[in-house]
């Protein structure tokens, strides 16, 4: 399955301190048409100074045309969940 490929990857390279995978159903339109699908959503713990690494990593995994990578800032959190990000990618 894609989704894992990318999750071991990212996680195997310490890219990522952990991730997320949920089964959604999307609805979106594709050349004209609109589709229907099941797919899945990955969600990822990390670091900004590791998206251009994380991104080259998706694109080379995934076999979307246009897959969506994209990055949300998490502006605050407690502190220990933030070390946990730091200890994991700097094992």
């Amino acid at each position: 399955m894609i989704a894992e490929e990318i999750e071991d990857e990212l996680l195997g390279k310490k890219l990522v301190a952990g991730s997320q995978k949920s089964l959604i159903h999307s609805k979106y339109w594709w050349k004209g048409q609109l589709e229907h699908t099941q797919e899945y959503k990955l969600v990822f713990r990390t670091r900004s100074d590791k998206y251009d690494e994380i991104e080259s990593v998706i694109r080379k995994i995934h076999n979307y045309d246009v897959c969506e990578i994209s990055a949300v800032e998490i502006i605050d959190g407690t502190p220990e969940f933030f070390k946990w990000i730091d200890d994991a990618l700097e094992e």
